[in-house]
């Protein structure tokens, strides 16, 4: 008999909550904490409020997601389903991953599967929908899980940010690189890998990184059926734009996504992303 899973997944790569119901997902929030109040990210802060804040001046942090809440959920769904899978945000950038393992331990472990992904924002996102995918045609927990190991060694993604100041507070880069890079008008081309967040290359102007990371987009030779993704924070809309058409020009045939940056991730980069990731599959 087919086994009946629940699949729970972060919001770090949940695009809407429209893609929550459609793929019959349960969301386990991240907490946005502005000065002394906190938000459920996507249940209380909406994307397009939360840049709204930041823009004016406000410093977000984030916090993993509630162990209490977590707990409850899979007690709830253990009572429903066969087992559940947890997908979480990469390890190396947030407690997320060990925080579900150790629930999990004391709930059911022979039960509840927790999932590092290894990266975050959409390729996790894509990685939800996959999964909630195969969920639907009946596959197994290990042929699920084998399929998302495959899809890590798939991806890509590049991005440049508006103010390194938001990578400068949250540790990913120093406070030295961050003032130097400024003062030279230095625009660092950054990548995420399952390690994290890397330095890539470095150019000279924001027109140059533009123009650069068209051009890893092309060197990436993707086939048809390769989905291709832009992400943005709160991005210039005529920038975002160009962007999309001159990705189009080089992949006509290609499904080009673009994407709101969540909450969980903006806040550690702020406003002003452009990021352009793919899966050759």
């Amino acid at each position: 008999m087919k086994q009946k899973i629940a699949l729970v997944v972060t919001s770090s790569g949940v695009v809407s909550k429209e893609s929550l119901e459609k793929h019959n997902m349960y969301l386990a929030p991240m907490d946005i904490i502005f000065d002394d109040k906190t938000y459920k990210d996507l249940v209380e802060m909406p994307h397009e409020e939360f840049y709204k804040k930041v823009r004016l001046g406000n410093f977000p942090k984030t916090s993993l997601p509630n162990p209490l809440e977590l707990e409850e959920l899979f007690r709830k769904l253990l009572k429903e389903y066969d087992h559940v899978i947890y997908l979480t945000i990469a390890s190396a950038l947030s407690g997320t991953y060990e925080n579900g393992r150790v629930i999990a331990e004391e709930v059911d472990p022979k039960r509840i599967t927790v999932y590092d992904t290894e990266t975050t924002a959409i390729i996790e996102g894509y990685m939800q929908e996959t999964a909630a995918r195969l969920i639907k045609e009946g596959k197994t927990v290990s042929e699920i899980i084998k399929a998302l190991d495959a899809l890590k060694e798939k991806w890509k993604i590049y991005f440049v940010v508006e103010d390194l100041k938001y990578l400068q507070i949250n540790g990913r880069i120093g406070k030295a690189a961050s003032f130097v890079a400024g003062i030279l008008n230095i625009v660092p081309i950054l990548q995420l890998t399952r390690e994290g967040v890397d330095a890539f290359e470095k150019v000279r102007t924001s027109k140059k990184a533009f123009a650069r990371l068209l051009e890893l987009c092309k060197e990436a030779n993707l086939k048809e059926t390769d989905p291709i993704f832009i992400v943005h924070a709160d991005s210039d809309k005529n920038m975002l734009n160009d962007l999309y058409n001159k990705i189009k020009e080089l992949y006509p045939k290609n499904k080009i996504q673009t994407y709101l940056l969540t909450p969980t991730i903006g806040a550690h980069t702020g406003p002003g992303v452009f990021a352009v990731g793919w899966y050759k599959l």
